[in-house]
């Protein structure tokens, strides 16, 4: 949107919460109009550059079979070598003929100007002929540059035989050039051949097929552990938004499921439709099974474990005791009591 480059940035560092997100650089920027593009999630550019990567491999024939044809014409250096040879040799002479002509003295001042015309076109003829051979320079340095991408871009896609079904870094440095984004529903892949794909992650998560009922219960039971939607993702090759769509969903059943006298009408566990005795204790699972699975998941919280536990030290006795929050200072009511009356006794 404003040309500027993205940079990469992490949200919520050092807890079971962090992702890395790409921003524009010139979000925040008040030097000028600040940015409105969207951010991109790490975990999301992966996935559309697997998108990407299968497509280009569907036509990795056809760009294979152009890859003599991109060499012989748009990396062909030998005419601009001839160039430079040529000129070359032409600053050479034109540098001799000046070095001649500045240790030579003219015999009267009609040939002294034509000596000092003859001396300055020399001088303009090397100047050109130096400036048109940097620019070859540049010119042939680019293309073999540029070649040798393209050639670690063929060689890559020749060694990848099957689709790709995962993110790899090595695949990523071989095949992408850069990215242009647009808007986080339009990124457009620029491989090293020059080739553009457009990916479009909320038209591709429309192609998926349904979640199976063992993707459910996994996505339940690693949810119910603390995992995040995008770990979730990563661990069952599945997208974000579809895991999150997913939790969402189910979240709202479940709340949905409890009716306003408190009686659950699902089981915590397996989500199984409870029923209920008149006359007994309500049911929160279906079965005992669920039941202990439930609690072995919850065990540790029940235990104090896994939670913002803190070592305090008792401001009465002294010892070091484990509690939830930072607002205790005593181990005990006694300690509490034995402190507060020593308080008083210092006020009296």
């Amino acid at each position: 949107q404003c040309g500027s480059w993205f940079g990469e940035k992490k949200w919520h560092p050092n807890s079971k919460y962090q992702k890395v997100v790409w921003q524009c650089n010139g979000k925040y920027d008040k030097a000028h109009s600040q940015c409105t593009s969207g951010n991109l999630i790490e975990q999301d550019v992966q996935r559309m550059f697997v998108i990407a990567v299968n497509r280009l491999l569907k036509d990795s024939s056809s760009i294979l079979e152009t890859q003599k044809l991109v060499y012989d014409t748009v990396f062909d250096t030998a005419g601009l070598e001839r160039e430079r040879t040529a000129l070359i040799a032409d600053m050479s002479v034109t540098a001799e003929l000046m070095e001649r002509m500045s240790s030579g003295q003219p015999s009267s001042r009609s040939n002294g100007y034509a000596h000092t015309q003859e001396y300055q076109a020399l001088q303009i003829r090397y100047e050109q002929a130096e400036k048109r051979k940097e620019e070859l320079d540049n010119t042939i340095q680019d293309k073999v540059a540029k070649k040798a991408l393209a050639t670690s871009f063929f060689d890559n896609l020749k060694k990848q035989n099957s689709q790709v079904v995962r993110f790899d870094e090595d695949l990523w440095s071989g095949l992408v050039d850069h990215l242009k984004v647009h808007s986080p529903n339009d990124v457009r892949f620029i491989f090293r051949d020059g080739s553009e794909i457009k990916v479009d992650l909320s038209e591709e998560e429309k192609k998926r097929p349904p979640l199976t009922e063992k993707q459910m219960t996994e996505i339940s039971g690693l949810r119910r552990d603390g995992m995040s939607y995008a770990k979730i993702g990563e661990k069952l090759n599945l997208p974000r938004g579809q895991v999150r769509s997913f939790c969402l969903s189910r979240t709202s059943k479940n709340e949905a499921a409890v009716q306003e006298d408190g009686e659950h009408v699902l089981c915590k566990t397996c989500g199984k439709e409870l029923e209920h005795t008149p006359g007994f204790r309500k049911k929160i699972f279906c079965s005992d099974g669920c039941r202990q699975d439930w609690w072995n998941r919850y065990a540790k919280f029940k235990a104090g474990e896994g939670r913002a536990t803190n070592k305090v030290t008792c401001q009465n006795c002294g010892e070091t005791f484990v509690t939830y929050g930072t607002n205790r200072k005593y181990c005990s009511r006694k300690c509490y009591s034995e402190h507060r009356g020593q308080e008083g006794d210092s006020r009296d």
